[in-house]
């Protein structure tokens, strides 16, 4: 349920963004993009697609394979930690980053969900001998 439900946060806005790159930028921040940060946005829009597809993949079975979970939990990961990266050397301000914060927060929320269950399944084995 939690790969579903990230497959789409993930995946319908990425569409959009694609689409539609100036219309999200100026809903989602409130301005339009210069033309080099619209390519770098449909960039990562492809590539947010991407982890959306690799989570739809591992939703539609009932014990997802380890590996496409542990590659949507280091997707986010990675995400946070840039984010992490960029606002702690002061390239990225709070007023910059306050567009993304519910991103964030949400993006977290599902990497932890996504990381306790497989911990939790992990746990849960029957060790064989």
């Amino acid at each position: 349920m939690i790969l579903a439900v990230f497959a789409v946060w993930a995946m319908v806005p990425s569409l959009m963004a694609m689409v539609m790159p100036q219309l999200v930028a100026r809903v989602a921040l409130g301005h339009i993009l210069a033309p080099a940060s619209v390519a770098l946005a449909l960039q990562l829009a492809g590539a947010r697609l991407g982890l959306g597809l690799v989570a739809l993949t591992a939703a539609r079975v009932p014990r997802p394979p380890t590996m496409l979970v542990l590659a949507v939990v280091l997707g986010l990961g990675a995400t946070l930690a840039g984010f992490g990266i960029s606002s702690g050397a002061g390239w990225l301000t709070a007023p910059e980053r306050l567009p993304y914060e519910l991103w964030l927060k949400l993006d977290a929320t599902i990497a932890l969900s996504l990381a306790a269950t497989m911990a939790w399944r992990g746990f849960g084995r029957k060790k064989t001998a």
